[in-house]
């Protein structure tokens, strides 16, 4: 399985961990593929990139060589109004960042958090303005090759 795939499935299962917390702030959930057409607001997407080259240990006796992988996963959060994307953010940090994740083929090492940010995006809904929260961090795993 590919560290991509493990690293936004760990974060997937963390979401759903929380699901009686996250449902009623983010009714339109977190999606890693394509969004729905018209997804209830706020929403939430998941992309995961691989953030630096992986560092590789010497090779173990029985021939495997262990590495650390490093996974950058950015939770976009669609929403209106500002306090309410902001208040959000805060809940949403808190289940990630320093937090211990399971992730698959792998063991857990660190959920590195990285900047946020929450800009408006220049549209409206029902005259309210729509922001963006943008969230970051770098899951380091344990890998074996």
């Amino acid at each position: 399985m590919s560290a991509d795939l493990d690293a936004s499935r760990a974060f997937l299962l963390k979401w759903s961990e929380n699901e009686a917390t996250l449902a009623p702030l983010v009714p339109g959930g977190l999606h890693a593929d394509t969004l729905p057409p018209q997804p209830a607001s706020p929403y939430a997407q998941l992309l995961v990139d691989q953030h630096k080259e992986p560092e590789y240990s010497s090779p173990s006796a029985d021939g495997t060589q262990p590495y650390i992988d490093y996974r950058k996963v950015t939770v976009k959060l669609f929403g209106v109004g500002k306090a309410t994307v902001d208040g959000v953010v805060t809940v949403i940090k808190g289940f990630y960042d320093n937090q211990p994740l399971a992730v698959q083929d792998a063991s857990h090492m660190r959920t590195q958090p990285l900047k946020n940010s929450v800009q408006p995006t220049g549209q409206f809904k029902d005259a309210n303005e729509v922001y963006n929260a943008t969230m970051e961090w770098v899951l380091w795993t344990h890998r074996t090759k």
